[in-house]
């Protein structure tokens, strides 16, 4: 007897459900049968699955993406469960659900796999609220990045401006590892040089540097070439 023919069975099965919770490097382990249970891991290691009363609502298969979230329900003495009800960090936890049959217990299938959004109390229950997998592949991605009034880089490819409209011709007159010192630079306004470039007679490039305009009191970065007289 397989899993398969158990399934499709009109009265014959009796399934359970294995609940993996992955946040980072930790990884936690429950299931639905009245005692621990343990299976055997991809490299060979036992993998033990702790007993809860943890119960989730129907899986449904749905383009809209509210309809594709799945409630699981537990105690609300939990500590696993309790720990959604602060408020969620940085890093997604992940859930899969296997199902299982009583009959071959050796044999489960990946049943629904998302992530946990948020949880709130429900009288004596905590209800954690996942959605599926698909609903965040469906949902818009990140939008691009603007800055103030333009999202490409000044002077970059896609900006308007004309690098060569807008050269400042000075005298250096100190050169210190990766400072360089021009003090007709203090005439401009502050945030004049802010995203420029430092370029002297000849183009082949030595390094990025960061180089400071005296009297101005701030750092950009900008090219640093062979010569360094304008």
């Amino acid at each position: 007897m397989s899993y398969a023919s158990i399934e499709y069975s009109p009265a014959e099965g009796r399934p359970y459900f294995l609940y993996q919770f992955i946040e980072a490097t930790q990884v936690w382990r429950f299931t639905s049968r009245a005692g621990d249970w343990t299976s055997a891991g991809s490299g060979g290691d036992t993998i033990t699955w702790e007993a809860a009363a943890v119960a989730h609502g129907d899986v449904v298969q749905t383009s809209e993406i509210e309809r594709g979230r799945l409630e699981l329900t537990w105690p609300l003495s939990h500590p696993f469960a309790r720990r959604f009800l602060a408020p969620l960090g940085n890093t997604p936890t992940s859930l899969t659900i296997f199902r299982g049959h009583e009959q071959v217990l050796g044999e489960t299938v990946a049943h629904w796999k998302g992530r946990v959004v948020g949880a709130e109390v429900e009288g004596q229950r905590i209800i954690l609220h996942a959605e599926s997998v698909f609903s965040t592949l469906r949902r818009a991605g990140v939008r691009a990045k603007y800055q103030r009034l333009c999202r490409h880089a000044l002077y970059g490819r896609g900006c308007g401006l004309d690098i060569a409209l807008h050269w400042q011709s000075d005298v250096i007159t100190i050169v210190a590892a990766n400072a360089v010192t021009i003090p007709q630079a203090a005439e401009m306004p502050d945030g004049w040089f802010r995203g420029g470039a430092l370029r002297a007679n000849t183009s082949e490039t030595i390094e990025w540097l960061k180089f400071t305009l005296e009297g101005v009191g701030e750092r950009t970065h900008g090219y640093a070439f062979e010569d360094t007289a304008f």
